[in-house]
């Protein structure tokens, strides 16, 4: 099963706190489609840091970005 996390994050795109978002998958597919769906309706910019395997999105004026982390639970 997996689970995304989200939380603020740092200058270094490292997740400042979690938290668990409502749903679960079944698949790490199945994760990612629903995230960058919820990106795409959430957020102006929204983009993939491969470096630390965290998503990413922001709206125009926020001073920070929100991260998101795919997990295998």
């Amino acid at each position: 099963m997996f689970i995304i996390i989200k939380g603020p994050l740092d200058a270094h795109y490292k997740l400042t706190s979690r938290e668990k978002m409502g749903k679960s998958f079944e698949t790490n597919e199945d994760a990612r489609d629903f995230l960058l769906s919820h990106l795409k309706r959430s957020f102006a910019k929204h983009d993939y840091d491969a470096d630390t395997d965290i998503w990413w999105g922001r709206n125009t004026g926020d001073a920070h970005a929100t991260g998101f982390h795919i997990e295998n639970v």
